[in-house]
């Protein structure tokens, strides 16, 4: 059985499918950008990990152009380390994010 577009393996000569946060400083309450490469539209899970504090967790949905936007309107001032997944696969490395005022 195949994977569904955008996940699984790679083909041979084609990078992995990842996404990484766009910037490393947003103000709360403004979007977060994501993009992403190799990878078919449809949602991302998107998860704000914080020192002390519960895991938020938002989904995006991807555009046919390789961007997403999340809302941080739920985040506190601080510092998150952000992981972007679809599925069960992790997609790229967990990035550090600054929520400021």
């Amino acid at each position: 059985q195949e994977p569904p577009p955008g996940e699984g393996s790679p083909s041979p000569g084609q990078a992995a499918p990842s996404c990484r946060v766009a910037q490393r400083r947003v103000r709360r309450g403004r979007a977060l950008r994501l993009t992403c490469v190799n990878l078919a539209p449809g949602k991302l899970t998107v998860r704000f990990r914080r020192k002390g504090a519960p895991t938020r967790t938002a989904t995006a949905r991807l555009k046919g152009n390789g961007t997403a936007r999340v809302s941080t309107r739920r985040l506190r001032r601080g510092r998150y380390r952000v992981t972007v997944s679809r599925g069960s696969t992790t997609l790229g490395q967990r990035r550090s994010l600054r929520v400021v005022r």
